[in-house]
Protein backbone atom coordinates (compact mmCIF):
# COMPACT_ATOMS: atom_id res chain seq x y z
CA UNK A 1 0.00 0.00 0.00
CA UNK A 2 1.26 3.46 -0.82
CA UNK A 3 0.24 6.59 1.04
CA UNK A 4 0.71 10.13 -0.16
CA UNK A 5 -0.26 13.65 0.86
CA UNK A 6 -0.81 16.40 -1.71
CA UNK A 7 -1.09 20.14 -1.22
CA UNK A 8 -3.95 21.26 -3.48
CA UNK A 9 -5.81 24.21 -4.92
CA UNK A 10 -9.46 23.94 -5.92
CA UNK A 11 -10.87 26.54 -8.31
CA UNK A 12 -14.38 27.63 -7.32
CA UNK A 13 -16.70 30.43 -8.50
CA UNK A 14 -15.68 32.35 -5.34
CA UNK A 15 -11.95 31.90 -5.89
CA UNK A 16 -9.21 29.43 -5.11
CA UNK A 17 -9.54 27.25 -2.00
CA UNK A 18 -6.43 25.65 -0.51
CA UNK A 19 -6.33 22.25 1.13
CA UNK A 20 -4.81 18.78 1.12
CA UNK A 21 -5.60 15.33 -0.15
CA UNK A 22 -4.34 12.29 1.72
CA UNK A 23 -4.55 9.20 -0.47
CA UNK A 24 -3.91 5.52 0.20
CA UNK A 25 -3.60 3.22 -2.80
CA UNK A 26 -3.85 -0.53 -2.54
CA UNK A 27 -3.80 -2.38 -5.87
CA UNK A 28 -6.72 -0.91 -7.86
CA UNK A 29 -8.47 0.84 -4.93
CA UNK A 30 -7.96 4.39 -3.67
CA UNK A 31 -9.27 5.92 -0.48
CA UNK A 32 -8.41 8.91 1.60
CA UNK A 33 -9.51 12.31 2.85
CA UNK A 34 -10.07 15.64 1.16
CA UNK A 35 -9.28 18.44 3.62
CA UNK A 36 -10.85 21.66 2.44
CA UNK A 37 -12.54 24.68 4.06
CA UNK A 38 -11.82 23.44 7.60
CA UNK A 39 -13.43 20.04 6.97
CA UNK A 40 -11.93 16.63 6.33
CA UNK A 41 -14.16 14.22 4.43
CA UNK A 42 -13.41 10.66 3.25
CA UNK A 43 -13.47 9.49 -0.35
CA UNK A 44 -13.07 6.12 -2.07
CA UNK A 45 -12.92 4.70 -5.56
CA UNK A 46 -10.65 3.05 -8.10
CA UNK A 47 -7.25 3.73 -9.70
CA UNK A 48 -5.32 2.00 -12.46
CA UNK A 49 -1.59 1.39 -12.88
CA UNK A 50 -1.14 4.66 -14.80
CA UNK A 51 -2.65 6.77 -11.99
CA UNK A 52 -6.01 7.36 -13.69
CA UNK A 53 -8.62 7.42 -10.97
CA UNK A 54 -12.29 7.91 -10.16
CA UNK A 55 -13.74 8.34 -6.70
CA UNK A 56 -16.70 9.79 -4.83
CA UNK A 57 -17.00 11.86 -1.70
CA UNK A 58 -18.44 15.08 -0.36
CA UNK A 59 -17.37 18.62 0.43
CA UNK A 60 -18.89 20.53 3.32
CA UNK A 61 -19.16 24.31 2.95
CA UNK A 62 -20.76 26.94 5.17
CA UNK A 63 -23.87 26.83 2.99
CA UNK A 64 -24.31 23.17 2.04
CA UNK A 65 -22.91 19.69 1.55
CA UNK A 66 -21.81 18.88 -2.00
CA UNK A 67 -21.63 15.26 -3.13
CA UNK A 68 -19.14 14.81 -5.98
CA UNK A 69 -17.61 12.35 -8.39
CA UNK A 70 -13.93 13.00 -9.12
CA UNK A 71 -11.90 11.84 -12.12
CA UNK A 72 -8.32 12.55 -13.08
CA UNK A 73 -4.76 11.41 -12.45
CA UNK A 74 -2.69 10.91 -9.34
CA UNK A 75 1.02 10.56 -9.94
CA UNK A 76 3.95 10.33 -7.53
CA UNK A 77 4.46 14.11 -7.38
CA UNK A 78 1.33 15.60 -8.95
CA UNK A 79 -2.45 15.42 -8.80
CA UNK A 80 -4.99 16.71 -11.33
CA UNK A 81 -8.72 16.15 -10.79
CA UNK A 82 -12.09 17.31 -12.03
CA UNK A 83 -14.83 17.18 -9.39
CA UNK A 84 -18.38 17.09 -10.68
CA UNK A 85 -20.84 18.27 -8.05
CA UNK A 86 -24.60 18.60 -8.22
CA UNK A 87 -24.43 22.12 -9.67
CA UNK A 88 -20.79 22.92 -10.43
CA UNK A 89 -17.58 21.43 -11.77
CA UNK A 90 -14.38 22.14 -9.86
CA UNK A 91 -10.76 21.74 -10.96
CA UNK A 92 -8.16 20.54 -8.45
CA UNK A 93 -4.42 20.63 -9.01
CA UNK A 94 -1.66 19.95 -6.56
CA UNK A 95 1.76 18.61 -5.77
CA UNK A 96 3.11 16.06 -3.33
CA UNK A 97 3.78 17.48 0.12
CA UNK A 98 7.57 17.93 0.01
CA UNK A 99 7.96 18.05 3.81
CA UNK A 100 6.19 14.72 4.21
CA UNK A 101 8.24 13.18 1.37
CA UNK A 102 11.48 14.35 2.99
CA UNK A 103 10.51 12.91 6.37
CA UNK A 104 9.57 9.54 4.84
CA UNK A 105 12.88 9.39 2.97
CA UNK A 106 14.84 10.15 6.13
CA UNK A 107 12.95 7.47 8.08
CA UNK A 108 13.58 4.90 5.34
CA UNK A 109 17.31 5.65 5.51
CA UNK A 110 17.39 5.35 9.31
CA UNK A 111 18.19 9.00 9.94
CA UNK A 112 17.05 10.61 13.14
CA UNK A 113 16.50 14.33 13.42
CA UNK A 114 17.21 15.98 16.74
CA UNK A 115 15.58 19.21 17.73
CA UNK A 116 16.52 21.48 20.55
CA UNK A 117 13.64 22.87 22.55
Amino acid sequence: MSEKRYVIEMRTPLGIRHGTIKASIMQDRIRGCLELMNHSEPFSGSIDGEGNCEFTGKIITLMRTISYKAAGTIKENKITLTLQGERNTFQITGTADQEESRQKEERSHGKVLWRRH
